[in-house]
């Protein structure tokens, strides 16, 4: 039987019960039937998404400020 897909929200999910779970990531993927190697791998394709996202946000941000100052309510 092929394992299931799942979405990055998802995978997100999964992250954040496993961390805070309190075992290590081994046992807990065990325990929820969660291959190391694809745990690990999503993990790091996950960080280098949210690391080219921000580097994006970044380049555009310093380039053209405005719309993002015009976000601001200036309180």
């Amino acid at each position: 039987m092929r394992n299931k897909r799942r979405t990055d929200e998802e995978w997100l999910s999964l992250i954040q019960q496993c961390r805070s779970s309190g075992f290590s990531d081994r046992v807990w993927c065990e325990q929820n039937d969660i291959s190391i190697n694809t745990f690990y791998n999503t993990v790091t394709r996950l960080r280098f998404r949210l690391h080219h996202i921000r580097a994006q946000h970044k380049q555009r941000s310093s380039l053209s400020p405005f719309p993002y100052g015009c976000l601001h309510t200036g309180s």
